[in-house]
């Protein structure tokens, strides 16, 4: 017949199983998610990079035939609006997020409300030309840190 002691054994060694396997569970978990955001990282960023390279090259082609806020600036602000929103969500690097916030505040600056769309714009071309050609520099710098990240990331597997 087991005495008190046995009982008392089982018992300590079952909670320290139970502890033990817990923190497993964790370390398990946030090996996983590593995991999961690298090779999110490693499939995805490249794909967002072309976009923006491409996006860069029709801004710059914009900028050479500016003659004031066009629908096309427009078009070609919400693509990287678009763009720079899904690279924010994939990247770890907290120096280009913020780039990437300040970007997109200037888009965001430059893209007039709704309402007053109807209105004509206060600001002239060669200010219209000036936060454009700004924005453009901020998309460069963010897609040349964010090519340089991943060829950094291939050293990190």
């Amino acid at each position: 017949m087991p005495s008190e002691l046995t009982y008392e054994l089982l018992s300590v060694v079952g909670s320290a199983a139970s502890v033990i396997s817990l923190a497993l569970t964790f370390a398990i978990f946030i090996g996983v998610k590593k995991i999961r955001q690298f090779y999110i990282f490693s499939a995805r960023v490249p794909e967002l990079n072309d976009q923006l390279s491409k996006i860069i090259s029709q801004i710059s082609e914009h900028l050479n035939s500016f003659s004031g806020s066009t629908t096309k600036t427009h078009e070609l602000l919400a693509q990287a609006d678009v763009s720079l929103r899904a690279l924010r969500s994939k990247i770890k690097n907290s120096d280009l997020k913020r780039s990437i916030n300040h970007a997109l505040k200037g888009i965001k600056a430059f893209d007039p409300p709704p309402v007053l769309w109807m209105r004509k714009s206060s600001s002239t071309t060669t200010e219209q030309k000036t936060r454009l050609e700004n924005i453009y520099l901020v998309v460069y710098k963010i897609n040349t840190q964010s090519v340089e990240d991943v060829k950094q990331s291939h050293w990190e597997k």
